[in-house]
C-alpha cells in the first residue's frame, strides 16, 4: 500500500515479492484494481483475499512447526498432509516455506505427528 500511496500505479512499479511470500500475477492485478477504494480503512475480506493470493501453499519443514503454525494444527480433527513440492519462497513463520506441491506422500493426524516425534527423539537419545 505504501508504494500505492506514494503515487505508483503501474504494474512495473510493484514486484510479486511481499512481506509474507511471493504473490500471484492475479493478486497484483487485483491489488492495482482495488487499491484506489482503500486509501483509508480496512479492506473487505473478499477484496483482501483477491489481492493477497500467494503463489503456492504455506508449508513447514518440520512436524512441530506444522502443529505450531498451521491453522488448527493441534486440533484432533485437523489433517496435515505431507508432500513434496517445488520451493517458491520463505514465509515469516519459523521453518515456513511457500511451495507448489508436486506429490502427496501421506496424511497425518496431530496425534500421529506427536508419536512420530517421540519415536524420532528416542532414536536420537539412544544415539542410533
Amino acid at each position: 500500500m505504501k508504494l500505492f500511496r506514494e503515487g505508483n500505479r503501474e504494474r512495473d512499479d510493484f514486484g510479486l515479492k511481499g512481506d509474507i511470500g511471493t504473490y500471484t500475477e492475479d493478486a497484483l492485478e487485483a491489488f492495482l484494481e482495488l487499491a484506489p477504494k482503500y486509501t483509508q480503512g480496512v479492506w473487505e475480506e473478499s477484496d483482501r483475499r483477491s489481492a493477497s493470493e500467494l503463489d503456492g501453499v504455506c508449508a513447514f519443514r518440520t512436524k512441530i512447526a506444522c502443529l505450531t503454525y498451521a491453522p488448527g494444527g493441534w486440533d484432533a480433527e485437523t489433517t496435515i498432509v505431507e508432500f513434496r513440492g517445488d520451493y517458491v519462497d520463505d514465509i515469516p513463520e519459523p521453518d515456513g516455506v511457500l511451495v507448489r506441491p508436486t506429490e502427496t506422500l501421506r496424511a497425518w493426524t496431530p496425534a500421529e505427528i506427536v508419536e512420530s516425534c517421540k519415536a524420532e527423539a528416542a532414536i536420537l537419545v539412544k544415539g542410533d
